[in-house]
């Protein structure tokens, strides 16, 4: 048997012949045992790293990498695979302490910045992740392998973090590659209308169809081109959320003006509280087995902006036009209360920006302790309603949204209320279609719907915006909202 120096060469060589065969647990075990004989071989340690991370053993192979830059401690590219196998297990914050590592000894590797900026994007560190691909966008062979996907991510990298500039330079970027490539298309067209160019954002958003994501309909009577109705019956129907439908149901009036009838197929859940629109003629419920009325043109909901030419200035904000007056219950009214506050924190958990628009109940304390004459009510429904089983004792918070069936119960309360403060939900639109004062809380970048850096609405008179100023911070924002209470209060109470 060889010995010292032969042993750890005929260890090697039978690993390496292993490996060249695909035996990789045989090569593991070669290397193993020739690391024992030489075990300040960082360039062995590695290469097992690599194996066992090609045999899916993942926490092996990390200790393998540490070994090695434990023997060798500028060993970055051992630092950066450390990183790769942290990452592709998604524990981001891991993979980015290991690729800072393989900076301090490499600080112009571009694949450690690529690694480090998707990393970052992860977890919804968007200016760190745009600091990184900086570093790559000033490579000329990097950019030059960018393909129309890659252009496109890094625009809504970068229109995440409120560089619209460079948001649209990087969708054109992404269009010159491939013009109908959908998300970029997509995103382009929801970056315009958040910068209020309705002109051409309206038309792009035409190609929400073209994606998957929403299922074409099929309708026997062609779709309106925006042409005077004079009499012609027109099919409107819903696509998307409930909030979407209360916000472009106020077209309805402005088509019957045209001399259009209008027939609407709604929602179950807005059936009741939507028939109050002015110039709906027939009202029914989507439903797989419910046969359409006779009409002549029909169109989606979202499509009328689109088709009757709406811009920024021509906004139609007539309030309120659910006209829903007769509540359908007395709201209880504790002794001793002044002002009346409806609250929901959370929307649909299904949406794609869930996680950056709802909130938790926990945030809302600052307003809990402004006044002890402010009676809070809940307008909260589903799992998120659960939040109020953690409040403090102390805090009373009537609790409504278990109660209601449908939207027609959630404006009966909305009605009775002083004042609404959410998040970006539906509830915010019932809001402000009932003229309510409604304050919106609202993520850094918030939906498009609410253009940039405004305070107000134009789809919503009475809607007053807070906008974080930090992504994912909102106790900032709800002291904001506790010092704007206490005012609101203040004011109120002066004119009574």
């Amino acid at each position: 048997m060889p010995s010292g120096p032969e042993a750890f060469e005929e260890a090697v060589s039978l690993a390496e012949a292993a490996s060249n065969q695909g035996n990789l647990l045989e090569a593991v075990t070669y290397y193993r045992k020739a690391l024992t004989l030489q075990p300040e071989r960082a360039d062995l340690w590695k290469t097992l790293g690599n194996l066992l991370k090609q045999a899916g053993d993942l926490e092996a192979a990390i200790d393998a990498y540490q070994q090695a830059v434990t023997v060798q401690p500028d060993y970055w590219t051992a630092y950066f695979n450390i990183g790769v196998v942290w990452q592709q297990q998604e524990a981001f914050d891991r993979a980015i302490d290991a690729y800072q590592q393989a900076l301090q000894w490499n600080p112009n590797d571009l694949d450690i910045y690529v690694n480090l900026g998707n990393c970052y994007e992860a977890l919804n560190r968007f200016s760190e992740a745009i600091a990184a691909y900086n570093k790559i966008l000033t490579s000329p062979s990097h950019v030059a392998a960018f393909n129309h996907a890659d252009w496109c991510k890094l625009g809504f990298l970068f229109e995440s973090a409120l560089q619209f500039d460079k948001a649209e330079e990087f969708y054109q970027r992404s269009l010159a590659l491939d013009p109908n490539f959908f998300d970029t298309r997509q995103n382009r067209a929801l970056l315009l209308l958040r910068l209020g160019n309705f002109e051409e954002g309206w038309q792009a958003n035409e190609c929400r169809w073209d994606g998957g994501n929403l299922a074409p309909r099929h309708f026997r009577q062609p779709q309106w081109d925006g042409s005077p109705l004079q009499g012609r019956r027109i099919l409107l129907h819903i696509e998307q959320g409930l909030g979407d439908t209360i916000q472009f149901i106020r077209y309805a009036p402005l088509l019957a003006q045209q001399g259009g009838r209008v027939f609407f197929q709604c929602h179950p859940l807005l059936l009741d509280l939507l028939k109050c629109v002015e110039g709906i003629d027939y009202i029914f419920p989507l439903a797989v087995d419910q046969p359409l009325p006779e009409y002549d043109v029909h169109a989606p909901l979202m499509s009328l902006p689109f088709l009757m030419g709406t811009t920024l200035e021509t906004v139609p904000a007539q309030i309120p036009y659910i006209h829903f007056t007769e509540p359908r219950f007395q709201l209880e009214q504790p002794s001793g209360t002044t002002l009346k506050v409806g609250i929901a924190w959370a929307g649909n958990s299904n949406y794609k920006r869930d996680q950056f628009r709802s909130t938790s109940l926990k945030f809302f304390q600052p307003l809990f302790e402004v006044s002890p004459t402010i009676t809070f009510y809940s307008l909260q429904k589903g799992p998120a309603s659960q939040d109020i089983a953690s409040l403090p004792a102390s805090v009373q918070l009537v609790d409504l949204g278990n109660q209601f069936q449908d939207f027609t119960d959630t404006a009966s309360a909305i009605l009775q209320l002083n004042l609404v403060i959410s998040t970006d939900t539906s509830i915010v639109h019932a809001a402000g279609a009932l003229g309510k004062p409604v304050w919106l809380l609202l993520d850094q970048l918030g939906d498009w719907r609410w253009l940039v850096g405004r305070e107000d609405s134009p789809w919503y008179p009475t809607v007053r915006i807070f906008r974080q100023t930090q992504l994912g911070d909102w106790k900032p924002l709800f002291e904001q909202v506790a010092a704007a209470l206490q005012d609101f209060k203040k004011n109120r109470d002066s004119r009574y």
